[in-house]
């Protein structure tokens, strides 16, 4: 388990189809502006095809290798400090 870093989240192959279907479901999501261009930003860094597929890389990442008490119980706020 890991915090994550981008080469990690970005650059490692994950696979949650196991060879099978993808059944993709819509979800509306509203996001900070910083955070939408973090997600646009890093599409183009790591040559990712769409801005879905980075949500799923940072999802796939949280769901499989992530520290779960690393990522939701730690207080980070970009816009107003740590």
């Amino acid at each position: 388990m890991s915090d994550g870093d981008a080469q990690t989240i970005f650059v490692k192959k994950r696979c949650n189809t196991c060879g099978g279907k993808k059944n993709k479901k819509t979800l509306s999501v509203s996001l900070y502006g910083a955070q939408k261009d973090f997600i646009e930003e890093t599409k183009t860094k790591y040559n990712v095809k769409s801005t879905d597929k980075v949500l799923r890389c940072i999802l796939e990442f949280a769901q499989r290798d992530g520290d779960s008490s690393v990522i939701f119980n730690t207080t980070r706020c970009r816009m107003c400090g740590p």
